[in-house]
């Protein structure tokens, strides 16, 4: 299976910028079907600011990225991509571009499937790891849509490209964020067994923007088309987003019958940042920010009101978080904070905010270290996240074992029973990392027992202790 790697310039460093050490990367994936087998497509973006780079024998950019992808079903290995991204040596290029890496792995239908993402930068010697679970479930004597792949851009193709579909190369969007720079929002998916359908005269498909929080349709993002029945209906469509205003959202395709009822409907969520048409007082309040709780926040405490967010941040907005923050003046911010606590209380965002504020002191006064704030330990970030535990069995340090805690909850977010556990391996650093969870996105470390050991002695008896006496 012939394979693409390609390069987008979203950003870019010179020889007079000094690369970070650790490398970073977002990642996303989406589902594909194509009589008898379904497909995933694994879409890898590298911040060009978190590649280690040199220069090559003839003065340019060198930098040299190592790739393996392993895919598991169950817990057998079913394939293994291993390749290496870097530049030529006789390039002359002095720009560093932001990476941008898409795979095709092929599946069984009806499955679900494990990708582990591993990224290590052979330069600056550090790396990067993430395990996702992916569920690839098509059925085929029912009506249903793929995955909705948000587009950089895209263009007309005759030819079969790793990055083709139905006559087109799509360039996805990674991060899936809309920045003030970005005005048109592309998108593609395929509806699959519409010849389903009895009514000959085909099915209509509704295309709209809601907001996130009410499901209210919003401004004129509304198309509706008539398909006649197929086995396989592709849908590429953009819209100019200029005038849509800073929020969450959601992109909806919804298939209705003759009679307009629902067969059918796929949502993606899409993140929004736009002042580009804020001038006015009453377009700021139309933003919903000004004369709220926001406006009190003091100008240089805008930056760490939104990092402090990340514990509790879902995947959009730890994107904007981490990658976008730096480049976002103040009326950004402050609508990127409303934002955030309106869509944890539609009601009462400021209510949200108070309560978080005194969870954050409090996660402060118990696992603040000297370099670091409470919420950036992993005991508070835990904590923040899920909230508190119903029990702690701590252990002291001792000539055999590191000192070590295990929380464990009744209930973590969505999941029962769950337990994590921290460890001190630095004795001269009062922060407990998270050596093992069995929450889902957590870290594992399933011989954690042999990790927290100084050396080859039997463990000591945990010693039961709850929160208050903590």
């Amino acid at each position: 299976m012939k394979l693409i790697t390609y390069i987008l310039a979203f950003s870019f460093l010179s020889f007079t910028q000094t690369a970070f050490s650790q490398i970073e990367a977002i990642l996303s994936h989406k589902n594909f079907y194509t009589t008898p087998r379904a497909y995933i497509e694994s879409y890898i973006e590298i911040p060009a600011t978190s590649i280690k780079f040199t220069k090559n024998k003839v003065g340019g950019v060198f930098y040299n990225i190592k790739v393996q992808q392993k895919l598991w079903e169950d817990t057998v290995l079913i394939q293994t991509l291993q390749y290496l991204i870097k530049t030529e040596d006789t390039s002359t290029s002095k720009v560093l571009e932001n990476i941008i890496d898409q795979r095709r792995f092929y599946v069984k239908n009806n499955s679900t499937y494990k990708l582990e993402i591993n990224i290590k930068d052979l330069i600056g010697k550090s790396q990067f790891t993430k395990t996702t679970t992916i569920p690839v479930y098509f059925p085929i004597d029912s009506i249903s849509f793929s995955d909705i792949e948000l587009l950089e851009y895209y263009s007309k193709t005759d030819k079969q490209t790793p990055i083709s579909k139905s006559g087109f190369n799509l360039y996805p969007l990674v991060d899936e964020f809309y920045n003030n720079d970005i005005i048109r929002l592309s998108y593609y998916t395929e509806i699959y067994n519409t010849n389903l359908i009895p009514d000959t005269s085909g099915y209509v498909l509704l295309q709209y923007i809601e907001e996130y929080s009410t499901h209210e349709k919003t401004g004129n993002y509304n198309r509706i088309k008539r398909f006649l029945p197929t086995i396989v209906q592709p849908i590429l469509n953009n819209w100019n987003i200029e005038q849509l205003p800073t929020g969450n959202y959601n992109l909806v395709l919804q298939l209705r019958d003759r009679n307009n009822e629902v067969i059918t409907e796929k949502k993606k969520r899409i993140q929004r940042l736009n002042f580009k048409n804020v001038v006015r007082v009453e377009e700021l309040n139309n933003n919903e920010y000004a004369g709220t709780f926001v406006e009190s926040i003091p100008k240089d405490s805008l930056d760490e009101q939104i990092r402090m967010l990340q514990p509790i941040a879902d995947e959009l907005e730890q994107i904007t978080i981490t990658h976008h923050l730096p480049t976002l003046d103040e009326q950004m911010k402050r609508a990127f904070i409303y934002s955030f606590w309106k869509n944890h209380n539609p009601e009462n965002p400021e209510k949200e905010w108070r309560l978080y504020k005194r969870k954050i002191r409090y996660v402060h006064s118990q696992f603040a270290t000297n370099r670091k704030k409470g919420y950036e330990t992993d005991r508070g970030r835990i904590y923040l996240k899920y909230g508190m535990p119903n029990s702690i069995n701590s252990n002291p340090s001792s000539d055999s074992m590191y000192p070590y805690q295990v929380w464990h909850y009744y209930r973590a977010g969505k999941y029962n029973n769950k337990t994590c556990i921290f460890y001190s391996p630095n004795s001269m650093v009062d922060d407990y990392i998270l050596l093992h969870s069995d929450i889902p996105g957590e870290a594992k470390d399933l011989n954690w027992q042999r990790t927290i050991k100084k050396q080859n002695n039997a463990p000591t008896q945990l010693q039961h202790q709850n929160w208050f006496q903590y």
